[in-house]
């Protein structure tokens, strides 16, 4: 797996409520849930290394073989793993504890799941756009394939030097989901609330037509079933490294 350094910095988490020329109508695309108001600063005090694409099936396949799960399959050649897309987890229990087995695994570093605040950060790649369905999201995720599964760094990267931060899969994030958290999260390194019934997904499409944004916020049984839309980027960092 290759991870890129994110650079400490400060972005407007979340989205402003869309306000229609008079006479005219606001699209079921942009209008914006208030889960994910008000738009506020949010300050990351620190450097993190997240992964370059989302964990693919090979990858996973690397994981298990290592951890001693099933033997390597000769027959899975080089160039099958160059056509790997995003792995999709099947639930974000098994996203995390596919981070906990990594971690087990590698005796330098451990790997978690991002917190929404870092995914959003990340996603927006130092520019402060709002949603797929405006021209400027080609500057957060350049010409991708948007709805539509493919082979990662199909499309070219962010501004990080992410790729398919905003297609592709949706992804896990570490936090509990409250609908009302931005009323009261902290300004700098937010990790979500300290309990609840349901985990973030980011970068999933919304059932209105709108696709993708970096905004959107959707809760997610931690134990659900199988979800064809939702795979997995990891976070990097040294043993021992106490969060902010």
């Amino acid at each position: 797996m290759e991870f890129v350094e994110i650079p400490p910095g400060r972005f407007l988490m979340g989205a402003a409520r869309y306000k229609p020329a008079p006479g005219r109508f606001l699209p079921e695309h942009a209008r914006v849930e208030p889960d994910a108001q008000p738009l506020h600063i949010v300050y990351i005090t620190r450097p993190f290394f997240l992964g370059v694409t989302e964990v693919t099936g090979w990858e996973v396949s690397e994981v298990h073989i290592a951890a001693g799960k099933y033997p390597r399959d000769p027959r899975y050649s080089k160039r099958e793993r160059a056509k790997e897309s995003a792995f999709c987890i099947a639930s974000w229990n098994e996203a995390n504890q596919l981070a906990k087995l990594m971690s087990r695994l590698d005796p330098d570093y451990d790997y978690r799941l991002p917190t929404e605040a870092e995914w959003e950060y990340a996603c927006r790649g130092q520019v402060d756009c709002i949603d797929f369905h405006r021209k400027d999201v080609e500057v957060v995720q350049p010409r991708g394939k948007y709805g539509v599964f493919d082979a990662v760094r199909r499309a070219p990267p962010n501004g990080f030097g992410l790729y398919d931060m905003l297609r592709n899969a949706g992804e896990f994030c570490s936090d509990w989901y409250s609908r009302d958290y931005y009323s009261r999260s902290p300004l700098a390194n937010p990790t979500g609330p300290p309990t609840g019934g349901a985990k973030v997904a980011r970068g999933v499409r919304d059932e209105g037509g709108g696709w993708y944004a970096a905004w959107r916020r959707y809760p997610v049984d931690p134990g659900g079933d199988s979800n064809i839309l939702l795979g997995v980027r990891l976070v990097l960092e040294p043993k021992g490294r106490v969060r902010p």
